[in-house]
């Protein structure tokens, strides 16, 4: 029968110094992991990891439970991605369902819906105020006809009731007038979101799919491009995203992004006005905050000197909408961060979180595309929750004082709600004087 064995003899002594690093390195991959996804480690300036294929393959990436694997996306298909018509069943509901008129913040609402190529504008029981339907399918080439995706993303009313919109994926801007009659139409690659400025200059994202030999030596990309047009609708100015990150200190993140095909999605665009006091320092007005959901990721451009200046990940997922609200934080809708959907206002110095709106069994709230959300003049916060065709206004304690469900319906059997894109509110006297036949 064997002894017992010495913590200080020769043979424990070996076994130790196989099985400790052995230990250490499960834990380093454990750590390391969950590190990566929820950016626990710095960035040291360095770019090796701009040249690692592992790392840049979204396949391998670490998602949290409930999300769906986050694969490269083929050029082929971006297309599709924040497009559908529809994707979760229809209830019974429809229409305004909650309105406690003394704590909502009465408004007109501009509706964008996946069933067609209209929106609406809506009074707060719901009645439909006004339409503009446009078909551009009508005025362009079968070939393109038959592929485009007959539906807006998102719009801008402008007071005088004209209505500047994204058209159909990765394609189109169009504006109409009050009458829907088109004023242009203009076709670029336009996708997801535009700002029209006081001014009557747009804002917009574009894209164009091609082979960047720095990202990938075979497989085409799609680069996304802040675009400038004149009110006419005439090209002013471009700037790539992809290389404002790659002229920036912030260029190690683009190790977040997929090795290929749709490599940054960037979702949403909003220009800055005069910079909170208590702004980050590198921020100034006229710089543009974007969204790029591929690198779960919100940054700051300065077209002026074509790069990133600021720029923060870690505790969100598949993000859009991000805001600048008056008090200088943050109000992002944050997709998948907590498994399902949360809307939240954070210091973005500091990224602490200041207000939170969270999905739960008892309310539902998950969008797991699409999404946006709006702060009020009252200080309630309006959220449209796309993918379930419901739009809702909540008061700071997390109160739901109105509720929208779409009554658009999608899917061969119309057994779908239509995707509810976007519900904005514009105050009550926004419009001109007898724009829409109102006194």
């Amino acid at each position: 029968m064997l002894g017992a064995v010495s913590w200080t003899s020769p043979l424990m002594r070996r076994l130790l110094s196989l099985v400790i690093p052995l230990l250490a390195l499960v834990a380093g991959t454990i750590y390391g992991g969950w590190a990566y996804q929820r950016i626990r480690f710095p960035f040291d300036g360095s770019v090796p990891g701009l040249e690692s294929p592992a790392l840049r393959n979204t396949e391998a990436r670490f998602r949290p439970a409930g999300r769906p694997a986050n694969m490269a996306t083929s050029v082929e298909n971006a297309a599709q991605l924040g497009y559908l018509e529809g994707s979760e069943a229809a209830s019974e509901q429809s229409g305004v369902v909650i309105h406690a008129a003394d704590a909502a913040w009465q408004g007109l609402n501009l509706c964008i819906s996946g069933h067609g190529e209209e929106a609406t504008l809506l009074d707060m029981s719901g009645e439909v105020l006004h339409r503009w339907q446009y078909d551009l399918r009508a005025e362009i080439p079968a070939e393109q006809a038959a592929t485009l995706r007959a539906r807006f993303r998102r719009a801008h009313l402008g007071t005088d009731g004209s209505l500047t919109a994204v058209y159909g994926g990765h394609s189109w801007l169009v504006k109409l007038d009050k009458n829907s009659k088109l004023l242009w139409k203009k076709e670029d690659g336009f996708h997801h979101d535009l700002e029209v400025r006081p001014d009557g200059k747009i804002y917009a994202i574009a894209s164009q799919g091609h082979v960047l030999e720095r990202i990938h030596p075979k497989r085409p990309v799609i680069e996304d491009f802040i675009v400038i047009l004149s009110p006419e609708g005439e090209e002013l100015a471009r700037q790539s995203i992809l290389e404002a990150f790659e002229n920036s200190d912030y260029a190690p993140m683009l190790a977040l992004m997929p090795a290929f095909g749709d490599i940054l999605h960037t979702n949403s665009i909003e220009v800055l006005g005069e910079p909170h006091p208590d702004a980050p320092a590198s921020w100034k007005a006229g710089q543009v905050l974007v969204s790029i959901r591929e690198m779960d990721t919100i940054a700051i451009i300065d077209l002026s000197e074509q790069r990133v200046v600021w720029a923060a990940t870690g505790r969100w997922d598949g993000q859009h909408q991000p805001t600048v609200l008056d008090n200088g934080n943050l109000l992002l809708f944050d997709n998948y961060g907590t498994g399902m959907s949360r809307v939240m206002e954070f210091a973005p110095n500091a990224t602490d979180l200041v207000w939170d709106y969270l999905g739960n069994e008892e309310n539902g709230f998950h969008s797991e595309t699409c999404g946006s959300n709006q702060r009020l003049a009252n200080g309630n916060t309006l959220i449209t929750e796309s993918d379930s065709g419901r739009a809702f206004e909540v008061n700071p304690n997390g109160k739901q004082v109105w509720r929208f469900v779409s009554p658009h319906r999608a899917g061969e059997q119309q057994e779908l709600v239509a995707t509810l894109f976007d519900l904005v509110r514009y105050p009550l006297d926004y419009l001109e004087p007898g724009v829409l036949g109102q006194n």
